[in-house]
């Protein structure tokens, strides 16, 4: 399997088929390999996904079933123990099926003359000085002008190159989201209904969090014309906290209503900031491999197709030659991504770190004060920073005086996430500058 491309990727789900389909239709020779199958690439459940995002990305939003399925009527979000809500009268996502997401951006790469092969792990890197020029698979080495990982959370690439194993390690336990998701048939609607109306409405989205400390959800949408309900859990499953699998075993298994599983599936999402370092000469991460998710909840399928075309672009945009590596275009693609999309993540993070170490009586009390409100939650669901008016500052400012304490802690909070943004808005695009950036980057995300 000795061959020579344009461009290699490495992970053909969502983050590496996007990035395949915008070269392949400028006219690079492109390969995709994934480890799995193609049709268990990427994330095999269903993920809420801001429509803004697929705009930003160059893809087309999902508009039919199955790859759309129905959208929820409301958001709803509680407390722990089910004393107070907040309610968004219209969901801003689109409830994407991600294993038909995934399949019709293979299929467009396809056409637009990308080579995709499953089953193919990558058991090396191969190097020319600090190079990457390719990778070594059973089948033999695969050379190309640039590789990208897209691999997800092991980085396949990424930990194989010495540049990047230094500067971006793999994320710690307290940094990593155990999420599931699974579609269950409804086995009895008149149970279904009762438990609609005993914790919602129909069509409701309704999200519990603190379940097993502040990081930790779970969300219910019942459907009852489909007869399918949606079961979303995740958490950071440490200091004895139970698992996103483990949570959703325990909600199935106390609602006898609910039936048999028809998809879905689990796995670890890094929620800490995007590495500072997303290239080497000849390479670039995007996706889980970069850390390029949502923090607040953990979504990363948008910032891995917006980084996927941000690449593209930024190779796009350099004239290849042979030997040519003064003048990288991971370089143009770091700075790109983090002065807009890695502010946002940055920026979401501060927020993460605060709410990991809240407890069911903070949560309970922040609620009840108003500091969870409206708008902060419908800008987290939408993946951009909270705009507030007037109204709202003096509304917050009214509820800082109901809970000080709790207000004590996130009033700081919210001033680093606007210091964050603004850090990440400024970010060098010069190398020798990088350093001085990453370490204020640290010590103020990072704290």
């Amino acid at each position: 399997m000795k061959s020579t491309w344009d461009v290699l990727i490495v992970g053909a789900g969502s983050a590496g088929a996007t990035a395949a389909l915008h070269l392949a239709r400028a006219g690079r020779r492109v390969l995709v390999l994934d480890a799995r199958a193609l049709d268990e690439a990427g994330a095999q459940w269903v993920n809420g996904v801001p429509g803004w995002m697929f705009d930003r990305a160059g893809v087309a939003r999902p508009s039919d079933p199955p790859e759309l399925r129905s959208a929820p009527a409301r958001h709803v979000i509680v407390d722990p123990g089910w004393e107070h809500r907040v309610v968004l009268p219209r969901s801003p996502l689109l409830s994407v099926d991600m294993r038909h997401l995934i399949a019709r951006l293979q299929r467009e790469a396809r056409a637009a003359g990308a080579t995709l092969t499953g089953r193919t792990p990558v058991r090396d890197v191969l190097l020319e000085g600090e190079r990457v020029v390719g990778v070594r698979t059973p089948e033999g080495e695969v050379r190309a002008r640039f590789v990208i990982d897209a691999s997800g959370l092991a980085g396949v690439v990424r930990s194989k190159v010495p540049a990047l194993r230094a500067e971006c390690p793999a994320p710690r336990a307290s940094d990593v989201c155990s999420a599931a998701q699974e579609v269950r048939r409804i086995a009895d609607l008149d149970g279904a209904r009762r438990w609609i109306a005993a914790h919602g409405a129909p069509g409701d989205a309704l999200g519990v969090v603190g379940l097993e400390g502040g990081f930790s959800t779970r969300n219910v949408n019942v459907d009852l014309r489909s007869g399918e309900v949606d079961i979303l859990t995740g958490a950071i499953a440490e200091r004895g906290r139970m698992s996103g699998p483990e949570l959703l075993d325990a909600f199935v298994r106390a609602q006898p209503w609910v039936g048999e599983k028809v998809f879905g599936g689990s796995g670890a999402i890094p929620l800490r900031r995007p590495f500072d370092r997303l290239s080497a000469p000849g390479v670039a991460l995007i996706g889980d491999a970069a850390c390029q998710v949502f923090p607040a909840h953990g979504s990363g399928v948008g910032a891995g197709m917006i980084a996927a075309r941000v690449l593209a672009e930024a190779l796009l945009a350099h004239a290849p030659q042979a030997g040519d590596g003064a003048h990288d275009p991971g370089v143009r693609y770091e700075a790109t991504f983090h002065r807009a999309t890695g502010a946002l993540l940055a920026a979401y993070d501060v927020f993460r770190r605060l709410s990991q170490d809240l407890s069911a009586e903070d949560l309970a009390g922040m609620f009840a004060a108003g500091l969870i409100d409206p708008v902060g939650f419908e800008a987290g669901l939408s993946q951009r920073m909270p705009v507030l008016g007037a109204r709202d500052v003096l509304r917050l400012g009214a509820a800082a005086t109901r809970a000080p304490r709790l207000a004590a802690r996130f009033g700081p909070a919210v001033v680093r996430m606007r210091l964050a943004h603004a850090l990440y808005r400024a970010r060098p695009r010069r190398r020798e500058l990088l350093f001085a950036w990453s370490r204020a980057a640290e010590r103020l995300v990072d704290a």
